[in-house]
C-alpha cells in the first residue's frame, strides 16, 4: 500500500490538509513545473520523479534532478495524465493517489484536469466491460492492480445500502440492470484497489459510478457540486437540499453548489456512469 501525491503546476497548497498529504506521502511525483518543485524543496521534500514535456521546468532544475526526469514529449495527454500513467506503471501497489496543484492559474488546465478524473473512471469501466465479455470472472480481472478483497473505505465514502429516496419523486428515474459491474465498490477504479482524489485549499474532488447506491459521510452543511457527461443519467438522492432527479447533469451548471442537510448523502443512479463530485 502506497500513498502517492501528484503535484501539478497549478496553485501550490497552503492549508494544512493538502500539506499533510504532501508530508505523509510515500511517493511524490511532480508534473513539469516552473515553481512548484522549488516550493516543494522549501518544505524539505523531494520529488521521486518529474514528468512531462519539460517546457516549464527551468534548465537548472532539469540538471539538478536529471536522474528523476521522465521526458514525455507527446501532446495528446497533458502532464497530469502523463504523471498518472507513470505512477500506475512504476508503483502498481499504490492504493491512494492525491492530486494537488491541479487548479488555479490557468482555467483551461483546471477543466482539463477535472476531465481526466472522469476519463480514468470511464476507461476503467470499459476495461471491466471488456473483461466480462471475455468471460473473465470478478473485478480481479481489471487493470494492473491486485484488488483488495476488503478495501478500506474512502475518507468521505463508506458504502452501505440505500432505500428509495423520498426527496426525488419524479417519474423519470428508471433503474437499469447493474449486474454487469462490480456490486461492492463505488467505482471501477475503487474495484482496482485505487482511490483518487483531487485536493486543493478549497475543495476535494472524486468520481463515483453508481454500480450500487452510494453513501457519502460528509457532514451537514457541506457544499457539493455534481457533474456528468451523460445526459441520460438520473440520480435519486437523500441528504441534499435540492434534488438531483430530472436534472441534466451534463449541462455542467444545474447541480453546482448544492448543500447537505444531513450528515449522510445517498445517491442512487439510474445506470452506472462516471459522476464527478466536488465538495468543500
Amino acid at each position: 500500500m502506497k500513498s502517492v501525491v501528484i503535484l501539478c503546476n497549478g496553485e501550490f497548497p497552503k492549508k494544512e490538509y493538502p500539506l499533510y498529504l504532501l508530508r505523509t506521502a510515500d511517493v511524490i511525483v511532480c508534473c513539469d513545473s516552473r515553481y512548484n518543485i522549488g516550493r516543494l524543496k522549501k518544505l524539505g521534500l523531494e520529488p521521486a520523479l518529474i514528468v512531462g514535456d519539460m517546457d516549464s521546468t527551468p534548465r537548472r532544475i532539469q540538471q539538478q534532478y536529471a536522474d528523476c526526469l521522465v521526458h514525455l514529449a507527446g501532446q495528446d495527454d497533458n502532464d497530469l495524465a502523463k504523471a498518472f500513467g507513470v505512477v500506475r506503471e512504476r508503483w502498481p501497489e499504490a492504493s491512494d493517489i492525491y492530486i494537488l496543484g491541479a487548479s488555479g492559474k490557468e482555467e483551461a488546465h483546471t477543466i482539463g484536469n477535472f476531465g481526466w478524473l472522469m476519463e480514468w473512471e470511464r476507461r476503467a469501466m470499459d476495461e471491466f466491460a471488456d473483461s466480462k465479455q471475455r468471460g473473465e470472472s470478478g473485478p480481479e480481472s481489471i487493470g494492473p492492480f491486485t484488488l483488495s478483497q476488503d478495501p478500506a473505505p474512502h475518507s468521505h465514502i463508506e458504502a452501505k445500502g440505500l432505500s428509495s429516496s423520498p426527496c426525488c419523486p419524479k417519474s423519470c428515474f428508471k433503474p437499469k440492470d447493474h449486474s454487469a459491474f462490480p456490486s461492492c465498490f463505488n467505482s471501477c477504479l475503487e474495484a482496482q484497489g485505487l482511490k483518487i482524489e483531487m485536493v486543493s485549499d478549497y475543495s476535494t474532488s472524486f468520481v463515483v459510478s453508481g454500480f450500487r447506491p452510494v453513501e457519502l459521510h460528509v457532514g451537514e452543511g457541506r457544499k457539493m457540486s455534481f457533474f456528468s457527461t451523460d445526459p441520460s443519467l438520473s440520480i435519486r438522492c437523500t441528504g441534499l437540499i435540492w434534488p438531483l432527479e430530472g436534472v441534466d447533469l451534463s449541462r455542467r451548471w444545474p447541480a453546482t453548489l448544492n448543500r447537505t442537510d444531513s450528515d449522510i448523502v445517498t445517491l442512487q443512479f439510474s445506470h452506472p456512469s462516471p459522476l464527478l463530485i466536488i465538495m468543500d
